[in-house]
């Protein structure tokens, strides 16, 4: 997976590591798992805090 997203990546002048940041919250949001999630404008430490918080009462299907 690797070559195919750093080609892309090259071609629409953006890192990798964005594209694949960005496919995870789309597929997270899907899943319903960014109901809590705070504004993206936050410090990182609160992400992870609004992503993981009450992840102990989800199931995964």
């Amino acid at each position: 997976m690797i070559p195919p997203l750093y080609r892309l990546g090259q071609a629409q002048g953006r890192p990798m590591t964005h594209l694949v940041a960005e496919a995870v919250e789309r597929y997270l949001a899907a899943e319903g798992w960014l109901d809590d999630l705070e504004p993206s404008d936050v410090p990182p430490a609160n992400v992870v805090r609004g992503v993981f918080h009450g992840a102990g009462e989800r199931t995964a299907a």
